[in-house]
């Protein structure tokens, strides 16, 4: 696939994912059984595959280290902060937040050490970060209540920023994308497991159609993501990531409009603009340091 198509389609899926997440949690569904279930299914699906193909050997005996912080910093963390934060605040916004990925990457990459300093990189961080702060501005003086949760929602897209930068600069170049997929959702499975014992899954009895269909078409979209992830940052790098944070945050606020009647406010467009431009400055493609790639 062309390296657009792969950024606009993880896009689309990862801003679908903020609406489809809100649904369920507005249906009864507890945000960390929500969270296992996303991850266990994908699992089992990529496992079987790579049991078909032979292959599941590789994934449990190779790059444990590698599934376990990608599992964590891409799975763990920022997922199941950002399935609690559903329920509490508008998906629109959310998916802006999570939009601001970007401005995290870049000092990561240059702290890892993927990236060269380049004055274009500091003005795209620094207008993601306006963004941000009007974000900020706006909630604490029109809707106080919703500070701790939208300080708290900055977790998902710094977990995400780091394992994108982890991934590109770390990533076992010969091994496949299916099974570095794989035994990063098994690991993340088996640390979701404890889940199971601390939340009641009574309410999964009584789940009606239409939550049902959500959480099967955020199953497929999960596995289907994560395997465009991965080819993306193992061929294109962290940086050309942004732009998949981009699509993500305006199919997000769309969805937010359309599907919960949430208001797109002119200080939440200019939120977008400031991303926006911040995201088309650090998505511009770099001489990478001449250095050789480290390997798990």
């Amino acid at each position: 696939m062309l390296p657009l198509t792969l950024l606009s389609t993880l896009g689309l899926i990862w801003g679908s994912a903020f609406a489809i997440a809100r649904y369920v949690m507005c249906n009864g569904v507890s945000p960390l059984i929500y969270s296992f279930m996303v991850v266990f299914f994908p699992a089992i699906l990529m496992s079987i595959h790579c049991l078909n193909k032979n292959n599941l050997h590789k994934v449990i005996f190779t790059n444990p280290k590698y599934y376990i912080i990608t599992a964590l910093l891409g799975i763990v963390i920022p997922n199941t902060n950002k399935y609690y934060l559903a329920s509490h605040l508008p998906s629109g916004i959310l998916a802006i937040i999570v939009a601001t990925t970007p401005f995290f990457i870049y000092p990561l990459a240059l702290l890892f050490r993927e990236e060269k300093f380049q004055l274009q990189r500091l003005l795209g961080s620094l207008s993601a970060s306006c963004g941000i702060l009007l974000l900020a501005i706006l909630h604490s003086t029109t809707h106080l209540s919703i500070n701790y949760y939208l300080l708290i929602s900055f977790i998902t897209p710094i977990s995400y920023a780091t394992c994108a930068v982890y991934v590109a600069r770390f990533i076992p170049q010969k091994q496949d994308v299916k099974i570095l997929t794989t035994g990063m959702l098994i690991a993340a499975a088996i640390m979701l497991t404890p889940v199971l014992f601390t939340h009641s899954i009574a309410s999964l009895t009584s789940l009606t159609m239409g939550t049902s269909i959500a959480i099967i078409a955020e199953i497929l979209l999960v596995t289907t993501g994560y395997l465009i992830l991965f080819k993306i940052l193992k061929n294109y790098g962290s940086i050309n990531y942004s732009l998949v944070d981009g699509i993500a945050g305006i199919v997000g606020v769309f969805f937010g409009y359309i599907f919960f009647t949430e208001t797109i406010s002119k200080f939440i467009i200019l939120a977008i603009v400031f991303i926006a431009l911040g995201i088309i400055l650090l998505k511009k493609r770099k001489p990478k340091l001449d250095t050789n790639k480290l390997h798990m």
